[in-house]
């Protein structure tokens, strides 16, 4: 019999203790604490970064609201006035471009989406604009 994993949904056995695919703690084991952040300072411009919480934001379901609409995923994220000015603009060029500019703000919506919830996920802050946060040194 086979489960899926907590992290990252892959199947492995059911009794497993950790995922061979990304080696995260599985049901019953001792799940390491998230890092606190009380180190804000080595970061640039911390009041500018979205800090990770103690919940995982699926970079599958980001990226699945991005792709109904671009900002949506964003919106998922807490990167609210990124996500709103993609909305925007994707609903202003879909009606100017007949959908042209849809497809493609969506296409890079998806990834954006998709690539800083990964991040958020491995401990690392990211922009409230998308992207990584950068240290300070």
């Amino acid at each position: 019999m086979t489960t899926r994993c907590v992290k990252c949904w892959k199947m492995i056995p059911e009794n497993a203790k950790y995922c061979p695919s990304c080696g995260a703690p599985q049901m019953g084991e001792t799940i390491p604490e998230q890092p606190t952040f009380s180190d804000r300072d080595k970061y640039k411009n911390p009041d500018s970064l979205i800090f990770p919480g103690n919940t995982q934001k699926s970079p599958v379901i980001a990226a699945i609201f991005s792709a109904v609409f671009a900002g949506l995923g964003q919106l998922y994220l807490g990167q609210g006035a990124f996500g709103l000015v993609l909305f925007i603009i994707d609903l202003a060029g879909a009606f100017v471009s007949f959908g042209t500019t849809y497809f493609v703000l969506m296409v890079m919506s998806v990834y954006w989406a998709y690539r800083d919830a990964r991040t958020l996920n491995n401990g690392t802050p990211i922009r409230k604009w998308g992207g990584a946060a950068k240290l300070k040194y």
